[in-house]
């Protein structure tokens, strides 16, 4: 995979927190998918 070659002029503390950011929103996107999973695979054993 090539990695991107356009870079802006952040302050290092800036992108530093914006990488964080999208960090956190991936991880709140796995957990709930995980969580919507298990959800899902118990509630299809119910039945």
């Amino acid at each position: 995979m090539e990695t991107s070659q356009i870079r802006q002029n952040y302050d290092r503390d800036c992108e530093a927190l914006i990488n964080k950011m999208i960090n956190l929103e991936l991880y709140a996107g796995y957990t709930y998918t995980s969580m919507v999973s298990v959800s899902y695979c118990s509630w299809s054993s119910r039945t």
